[in-house]
């Protein structure tokens, strides 16, 4: 019997049979007449580590967070981690080892942190598992090894894990589990078999793998299990891919092996497979055969090759000792995404820790900005030293030259370089980001722009985006805002800042980036800063695209120079006005003539541009649009009218059927079905209802006869605006809601298939309080279309209105009302998207106030139905 146990054990006190007694638990595998194989790995408490009273540890995070983690894992098992509770330091936590290595293990479980509390990593140490293990199956019987798994070396890169000692030296990484393999045989199969016994043990046991590549007999039954090829091959003949019978490899190698002896000459076996595929094993059972054969052989396997054999310890030590330059280089690049990989990357680290205080100041300092492939300039370089060191003299001696030489060189430009950049870029991402900023701050206050080598680094580091390294930029604005860093001109303090604008906007943060601009356009509002359009970009993206227009006009005149222009095209292509698009273009091309192909964007923009003003209405040029620019210009068009809703809704049609998987085409589609005008009438809507329908039904039907399959968004989308249609047909007609059964199918249908739906809830809570009276129901999705999308003005308003409407006067519910209409007002007063729908959130909030208002009422009083009350919106 196989028994394997992958991380179980440790649970066994909080979780399984409440019990620390790991001899009780193993004991009754071998109670048994058959042989036992157990293969367990757990995590552990490293027992080293135990030695210590107390560790300091640290990660990239506040240490005040990272001690109110620790705590809350100490009350959640206050009679486990006993003794005082951890304390935050200026860069660490002081902890119990314990503590400490259960914190580190939590951090990577985040996720599901309340999950994993209620069990503890550290429930036991590496020797009570070995000892347990020991005292059950006997010590000789027991293999183990202490490992690591690849998961956690890269959390702990990820999260800049460090752990030091009372004396500030740093600990080495905890290896947090063990692997035992244990075997059990019963008494009577330990005695040596006759020829009786073997037979009966063979008719009990059929296949016995571990007889086989220990050196026993191999029988036919480990032949017909056929656990694995090698075995089997190795054993009885084989046919290989071409269909042709093949000798078993056994035959081949003692074939060979008796030739050798006549020529006296060694025979070499080879075997291939990656590790864990059996050949070690497979040699021992080659060296069992060749032995019973009267074959002399070295067996070399558990030898070692001489006295002078190193140590695996020793082997590391020297390795990281010799590891320099190109060789490191290329195990890094040779082993990326490896399990070897990590090995490496501590190597970089142990020798960063390993330099002088001021020589780790010189090597950062230079690998920060050889990780964009920048060089330091030498004068740049003495002047930082001076304020990071505080040695006048450190830069021009013989010490900083010695402490360098191995890590940082200086080459022709007379400008400092690390010595590969995929070496600096592995060592950044262990600096912390304080270390980080103080480069960067004394980078800034060391440069004389007036000096041409610093005007070209300045230049080179804010292009390519250098403080995008820190974590935290915001005290790199404050310090700029409160000018800390003043001796730069306001131009270049306003590059600075356009660059931190630029890293925002990758980030998505717009709010921020217009923020930015609109500071860097106060420091230096002149027509040559390009804060001008960065803004734009930002306003955009935050939905205020008139203030986008109104830069895109401002700058397509020609008064700024000409790259101005051309992001004016941009900013209009971007709005889809392509005819204003077209006309920057031409400008453009006009202000830099010949050199118009040297611009990228320029050469993009201009085919795009061309082609949405070729297109026509006609169905074969929609056709041959890509089905994202297809909707657009079916939606432009929309906003340029000209168009009947009838050809509207056959292009909407043959778009969506061309594309059956095209979300956004379905979106845009049901949204303009579902928009409600002043002039139409119930006739008019109920015209697209009927459209609605058919439509969903048309594509329902594709998919239930198979001949198309639909992705589950696009019918979760399908099945709600079938709903939400018939239910309007049937509110339209007033037949009573003959088809309501179908509705309610029809709405729970889309929302199991896709959770996050958010008007499916919405519509299927009007739906529950207006046709099934089911006002509770209506209640809990009203709310959770709410939860799940809180800038949305509609979910807001129809919750609202159920309380209004409620048949009992509710004071409470009523200002719950008011708030929600109250919060989907500042919604709709924020982004232009929603200003339309602000008329529906006045009207309910003028007869809530006046409800509200009433003295001649308490709660629990039956309200008079309200004819004029407010209604539900889509």
């Amino acid at each position: 019997m196989v028994v394997t146990m992958f991380a179980i054990l440790h649970e066994l006190p909080d979780r399984g049979s409440f019990s620390e007694d790991l001899v009780k638990f193993l004991s009754p595998f071998i109670l048994r007449d058959f042989p036992v194989l157990v293969i367990a790995r757990e995590p552990c408490m490293p027992s080293e580590l135990q030695k210590q009273k107390f560790v300091y540890l640290s990660a990239d995070c506040s240490p005040l967070l990272l001690e109110q983690l620790a705590s809350r894992i100490q009350n959640a098992h206050p009679l486990f981690f006993i003794g005082s509770k951890p304390k935050a330091l200026a860069e660490a936590v002081r902890m119990s080892p314990r503590l400490a290595v259960e914190t580190i293990v939590k951090l990577f479980y985040l996720k599901s942190f309340d999950y994993e509390l209620k069990e503890r990593i550290t429930s036991f140490s590496d020797q009570e598992f070995l000892t347990a293990f020991r005292r059950v199956f006997a010590t000789n019987n027991i293999r183990h090894k202490n490992l690591q798994s690849d998961s956690f070396d890269r959390y702990w890169t990820r999260l800049g894990l460090r752990l030091t000692d009372e004396e500030i030296r740093e600990l080495p990484k905890p290896q947090l589990h063990i692997q035992i393999i244990a075997k059990w045989f019963p008494e009577e199969m330990k005695e040596i078999p006759t020829v009786a016994k073997e037979q009966e043990i063979e008719e009990r046991i059929p296949c016995d793998p571990i007889a086989f590549y220990s050196g026993g007999l191999a029988k036919n039954a480990d032949i017909i299990a056929n656990l694995d090829v090698p075995r089997t091959q190795y054993i009885k003949s084989w046919t290989d891919e071409k269909g042709v019978l093949q000798n078993a490899w056994k035959d081949k190698l003692l074939a060979q092996a008796k030739r050798t002896l006549s020529k006296k000459k060694f025979c070499i076996v080879v075997v291939y497979g990656h590790r864990g595929s059996g050949k070690t094993t497979l040699c021992k059972r080659m060296m069992h055969d060749l032995n019973d054969s009267s074959i002399p052989i070295v067996d070399l396997l558990t030898e070692t090759l001489s006295p002078e054999h190193k140590s695996d310890e020793t082997i590391w030590f020297l390795f990281r000792r010799k590891a320099k330059r190109g060789l490191l280089t290329s195990l890094i690049e040779a082993t990326r995404g490896t399990e070897e990989e990590q090995n490496l990357v501590d190597i970089l680290w142990y020798e960063f820790q390993s330099l002088s205080d001021k020589a780790k100041c010189a090597y950062g300092f230079v690998t920060l900005f050889s990780a964009f492939g920048v060089a330091v300039p030498y004068s740049v370089m003495e002047k930082a030293l001076l304020k990071l060191t505080g040695d006048q003299a450190y830069f021009e001696s013989d010490t900083f030259s010695n402490e360098t030489a191995e890590i940082i060189y200086r080459p022709k430009t007379v400008s400092y370089s690390s010595r590969n950049r995929l070496v600096a870029d592995t060592l950044l991402q262990r600096f912390r980001n304080d270390f980080k900023y103080r480069l960067l701050r004394v980078m800034l206050t060391s440069l004389d722009l007036s000096i041409p080598s610093h005007r070209t680094f300045f230049e080179i580091i804010t292009y390519r985006k250098v403080f995008q390294v820190l974590t935290d930029i915001e005290v790199l604005i404050q310090d700029i805002k409160e000018g800390i860093i003043c001796h730069i001109p306001d131009p270049d303090i306003c590059k600075v800042l356009n660059s931190i604008l630029r890293i925002c906007q990758g980030q998505g943060k717009y709010q921020k980036g217009k923020q930015l601009a609109e500071e860097s356009l106060k420091i230096w509002n002149h027509a040559r800063n390009p804060a001008i359009y960065l803004r734009a970009y930002c306003c955009y993206y935050l939905g205020e695209t008139d203030e986008v227009r109104k830069v895109a006009i401002e700058i397509a005149k020609g008064t700024y120079s000409p790259l101005y222009i051309l992001h004016a095209a941009i900013l209009f292509h971007m709005l889809r006005e392509w005819s204003e698009a077209d006309k920057a273009l031409r400008s453009f091309k006009e202000s830099v003539g010949n050199d118009v192909v040297l611009y990228s964007e320029y050469n993009k923009l201009r085919p795009e541009v061309n082609l949405w003003l070729s297109v026509s209405w006609s169905d074969t040029d929609i056709d041959s649009l890509r089905p994202s620019m297809a909707l657009e210009k079916i939606e432009s068009m929309l906003v340029d009218g000209g168009a009947d809703e009838r050809t509207i809704i056959d292009q909407y049609k043959r778009l969506i059927r061309r594309q059956h998987g095209f979300f956004k085409g379905y979106l845009s589609f049901f949204c303009y079905l579902h928009q409600l005008l002043i002039e139409d009438n119930e006739d008019i809507l109920l015209e697209r209802y009927k459209v609605l329908q058919c439509e969903c039904e048309y594509h329902l039907g594709q998919h239930e006869d198979q001949y198309r399959k639909y992705p589950n968004d696009v019918l979760s989308l399908l099945y709600s605006n079938l709903a939400r249609a018939l239910f309007k047909i049937d509110f339209i007609l007033k037949n009573g809601y003959q088809r309501r059964e179908t509705c309610n199918q029809h709405f729970q249908k889309a929302i199991s298939l896709k959770k996050d739906n958010w008007y499916a809830y919405n519509w299927y809570g009007t739906f529950l309080k207006e046709v099934i009276e089911d006002r509770k129901s209506a209640q809990s999705h009203y709310e959770s279309a709410i939860r799940g999308d809180k800038n949305n003005p509609v979910f807001k308003h129809n919750l609202a209105l159920l309380y209004y409407e409620a048949p009992e006067f509710s004071r409470k519910d009523l200002d719950k009302a008011r708030r929600l209409v109250l919060d989907a007002q500042d919604i709709c007063t924020s982004g232009s998207k929603w200003e339309n729908f602000k008329v529906y959130s006045d009207e309910i909030l003028v007869k809530l106030s006046l409800l509200l208002e009433r003295t001649d009422l308490k709660d629990g009083d039956l309200l008079d139905s309200d004819e004029t009350s407010p209604h539900d919106v889509d």
